[in-house]
């Protein structure tokens, strides 16, 4: 069962619940009493949560609006904005000269001020942290600047100046695999496919007897 799933679900949700989850539908559908919830035996009862939901530790200031990110303001800060491709699947070059030259601007950096490698990714390394000459999605993160005030940030961006190139929109699975479809990744070893995750079933006796 772990290697059937290692490819469709994430270790966040905790993989025991997961799995008893699994295993107790699968008793059900057998026509089996399912699982009970587990429940540790402690004489800690402050210990008393490994397998239970329990509240998050910051669960009650974001409910009721206590102090967060936008509220926080120390001597000397800089307030940072991003700029955002308007467009998907395009190549694009941007000049950052007139970004730099607003009063009260810091800093404009680009993929080029990235130090060491810029890409990040969970099958392949396709994620930028900053576009470097192409983006791939409305959103995209082409350019960040620090300034002493939001203002002066919002102001830094519309200075900042791109222009895209339209490579064509891939929005459809099957379109992504024709030949005449944009590649995405250049990286990727299989054009537009990310990974080819193969799910066989059958006698299970069988199969590991034929593994021996």
């Amino acid at each position: 069962m772990k290697v059937a799933l290692k490819d469709t679900y994430c270790a966040g949700t905790g993989y025991t619940s997961v799995m008893r989850a699994i295993q107790s539908a699968a008793q059900e559908e057998r026509g089996e009493t399912p699982l009970q919830p587990a429940i540790p035996e402690t004489d800690h009862e402050d210990l008393n949560v490994v397998g239970q939901s329990v509240p998050g530790q910051e669960a009650r200031d974001k409910v009721t609006a206590g102090p967060c990110i936008p509220t926080i303001h120390l001597s000397g800060m800089l307030y940072a904005r991003t700029l955002r491709a308007a467009y998907p699947t395009r190549r694009y070059w941007e000049s950052t000269r007139v970004g730099r030259l607003a009063a009260g601007v810091h800093a404009v950096l680009t993929a080029k001020d990235v130090p060491g490698r810029n890409r990040h990714g969970l099958v392949h390394l396709d994620w930028p942290a900053l576009c470097e000459d192409k983006v791939r999605y409305m959103g995209d993160a082409v350019a960040i600047v620090a300034a002493d005030t939001e203002e002066l940030a919002n102001e830094a961006l519309s200075l900042i100046e791109v222009e895209y190139e339209p490579l064509g929109v891939v929005d459809d699975r099957s379109y992504a695999r024709q030949p005449d479809a944009p590649i995405l990744h250049e990286n990727w070893p299989t054009g537009n496919l990310l990974k080819h995750i193969k799910v066989r079933h059958g006698d299970i006796d069988q199969g590991f007897a034929e593994r021996m």
